[in-house]
């Protein structure tokens, strides 16, 4: 089974957490420090299984990410985690394909359950937040 998780993200040490975080839990960490870099590393590498997207890249908004894969076609059905200190992210509608929020700062028991959460998931369920315009899955 693949573990790879794509994590986005331009703070250096919160890369490093999270490649100790989670590669303890049985996932293989990508990372990529700008948005531009992320899209470059999906277009070698689609079969990731989850990206964690910080909100506050320097390179482009999540809107224009999300637009980005979705034009390019990249990542199908690749869900997405915002993953940010954004004041009230958690009260965010949700764009389609991302399905939840990790709120900056975070309890490291929280975090590590979350992504547990999501990759216990049936896949169906996972690919069936695709087919809806929008949804407001609240996670973290």
């Amino acid at each position: 089974m693949n573990n790879d998780i794509l994590v986005i993200e331009d703070n250096g040490e919160m890369q490093d957490l999270l490649r100790l975080l989670l590669e303890q839990e049985g996932y293989h960490i990508i990372s990529a420090a700008t948005a531009g870099e992320g899209i470059a590393i999906l277009r070698t590498r689609p079969e990731v299984i989850l990206i964690l997207l910080d909100l506050t890249l320097p390179d482009m908004k999540s809107d224009e990410f999300l637009s980005a894969v979705k034009t390019e076609r990249i990542l199908e059905n690749t869900p997405i985690m915002f993953f940010s200190a954004v004041p009230r992210l958690k009260q965010m509608k949700l764009p389609q394909g991302v399905v939840g929020v990790i709120q900056k700062p975070f309890k490291i028991p929280d975090f590590i359950k979350t992504i547990g959460e999501f990759r216990t998931a049936p896949t169906t369920m996972r690919q069936n937040l695709f087919t809806k315009k929008s949804h407001e899955k609240r996670v973290g």
